[in-house]
């Protein structure tokens, strides 16, 4: 399920039943296997959350 004012970029992949919270970026060419919490930013492949006070 994914959640409102979720950003999906160019790419990015959500397989299976996974749940994207609210508010969350999945950055480019990721592919998502895991919940995301609301808020959260996810990259990668597999997908893993960024920490908070990156940046």
């Amino acid at each position: 399920m994914i959640g409102d004012s979720v950003v999906i970029s160019a790419g990015a992949v959500v397989l299976g039943g996974v749940l994207v919270g609210e508010g969350a970026v999945i950055g480019a060419n990721a592919v998502v296997l895991i919940d995301i919490p609301s808020g959260a930013t996810a990259v990668g492949n597999p997908a893993r959350i960024l920490p908070e006070n990156v940046g």
